[in-house]
């Protein structure tokens, strides 16, 4: 992990720390470090391979690091395994293993030179209990490292709608597990023509209108939970 930030990141540090300020969130110095060589890296790769659509690095972090930690504010802080899917540049799952080691994180891609930039990630950063998965997740195609119970909670940031998200990950989270799914503002209106389909899948749902930290950009956090069952 010896790359340097080139000239246009330069200022990325202070806006990393800005970030986690205005979240309420604390950031040591090794997991600021790991997110500059992350988000430097993403810059460089960016140029030669489309990553993300954003393409300058402040952008990056403000959009990327500022879903991540809106997610990470609000989900369970009993939950331990993650399932993200359609990550892409690792958005926001591989940005939460960063900045929650502890995490048993799943990343599900099937674009290779984006799960090539995951692997570099990884092995560079040395992180373990993260998984890379070259393939496209569905409910016949389960996750190769699925824990035995199910993931306490599944992921993605807008790579699909509501109805094809529910319908990839609801077999693989656990009974008491969460699905949280990130979207803009046009969230509100899908969530609306989808609350039969929800209903009809045995689904609770609810549904958080917040901004970024900074820019204040809309986002929407659409939380999904199975309904318990009780025996008579």
């Amino acid at each position: 992990m010896e790359t340097l930030p080139t000239k246009s990141c330069r200022n990325l540090p202070d806006l990393i720390a800005a970030l986690f300020q205005r979240s309420g969130l604390s950031l040591d110095s090794a997991t600021a470090e790991k997110l500059l060589f992350y988000f430097t890296e993403l810059h460089k790769w960016n140029k030669v391979i489309n990553l993300t659509g954003i393409r300058e690095p402040e952008g990056q972090v403000i959009k990327h690091l500022g879903d991540t930690l809106l997610l990470l504010s609000h989900m369970d802080i009993e939950a331990k395994t993650v399932l993200d899917i359609g990550t892409g540049p690792g958005v926001p799952g591989l940005i939460m293993k960063i900045i929650r080691p502890d995490l048993y994180m799943v990343l599900a891609e099937s674009v290779r030179k984006k799960c090539s930039f995951l692997r570099f990630i990884c092995a560079s950063l040395n992180l373990n209990g993260i998984y890379i998965e070259e393939k496209r997740i569905a409910h016949d195609k389960q996750p190769d490292h699925l824990p035995a119970n199910g993931f306490d909670l599944i992921v993605s940031q807008a790579a699909g709608s509501i109805k094809w998200f529910v319908k990839t990950g609801l077999d693989f989270v656990c009974s008491s597990g969460s699905m949280i799914l990130l979207k803009g503002p046009a969230g509100k209106q899908e969530l609306d023509k989808q609350r039969g389909f929800l209903e009809s899948m045995g689904l609770y749902y609810s549904l958080i209108n917040t901004s970024l930290p900074m820019e204040g950009h809309q986002r929407l956090l659409i939380f999904l939970k199975k309904r318990q069952t009780t025996e008579a």
